[in-house]
């Protein structure tokens, strides 16, 4: 990714660029949180939609243009090297159905911040830190605290790893095989 501009240390954001993802007000607390650390930047992986938000006008606006990285779609293969490489996926949306974005960085030991709302908390357990999505210091306040609390980071990681046990595919046929025979 040196070559599109991705430099470490950096946050990341994989996934669509609707409303409810929350974009603009992660750009405003991202311009808060690189305020004291100028040297991280926010990776954003995903199609790019300009129908509601031009990210790159918005970080020109905040004047971190040159912290944000908008790489556009990226492939699996992509993805999974992003979440490998960055401090942390910064996911703060309003409206989620089930937050998949979330275990995959769970799966890969990267810690998680995303929001206290929707099917967020249920999906992410004790394996993140969560913040108020309508609340742009909170954001900035969750990024600061991984960004520089190594064992914040490392207790993260770990209750990730456990919390994905709970969305396996033979757990699930378990629980599922459980209810029918209640039924019966």
């Amino acid at each position: 990714f040196a070559g599109r501009g991705v430099k470490k240390p950096f946050f990341v954001y994989v996934c669509i660029t609707s409303a409810r993802k929350n974009l603009a007000r992660l750009l405003d607390a991202f311009a808060i949180f690189v305020k004291n650390n100028p040297g991280v930047q926010l990776v954003l992986g995903g199609k790019i939609d300009t129908t509601f938000l031009d990210i790159h006008a918005r970080a020109v606006e905040l004047g971190i243009e040159s912290q944000v990285v908008q790489l556009g779609f990226v492939t699996e293969a992509e993805k999974l090297a992003l979440l490998q490489e960055a401090v942390a996926l910064v996911y703060p949306s309003l409206l989620e159905g089930f937050g998949i974005p979330v275990l995959e960085a769970q799966v890969l030991q990267l810690p998680v911040i995303t929001a206290q709302s929707s099917s967020l908390p249920e999906v992410a357990g004790d394996g993140a830190l969560y913040a108020d999505p309508l609340d742009v210091d909170d954001i900035a306040l969750q990024m600061r605290r991984v960004y520089v609390d190594e064992d914040l980071r490392h207790k993260l990681i770990q209750a990730g790893v456990q919390n994905v046990q709970k969305f396996s595919w033979a757990r699930s046929a378990r629980e599922l095989l459980k209810r029918i025979q209640n039924i019966s």
